[in-house]
């Protein structure tokens, strides 16, 4: 094929045929990866290695739960701690400084 060189390949239809259990698992073991790859103890729509938080002026970013747990995170622009999005983090993360 031009201008690129020999990129356009097919397989003959015996070959195919010949070799069609050989070429269904590695596509069955690729399908049951993907899908457990996507699977999320953190549900569908929640990032799994970073909290969103904001502080009080709305500035916001993401943090890892192990970064947020060694102390707070000040804004330079409020003086506030970013604080969890997620009401359930932000309890927990409050629980976590008011007993230290």
């Amino acid at each position: 094929m031009q201008p690129i060189g020999w990129s356009a390949t097919s397989v003959p239809e015996p070959t195919a045929a010949g070799y069609a259990d050989v070429r269904a698992e590695p596509a069955a073991a690729l399908v049951l990866w993907r899908r457990a790859e996507q699977a999320s103890p953190a549900g569908p729509d929640r990032s799994r290695n970073a909290l969103a938080c904001s502080c009080a002026c709305g500035r916001r970013t993401r943090v890892a739960h192990s970064v947020l747990e060694l102390a707070p995170i000040l804004c330079a622009a409020c003086a506030q701690p970013f604080q969890p999005e997620d009401d359930e983090e932000r309890r927990r993360v409050r629980a976590r400084f008011t007993t230290v």
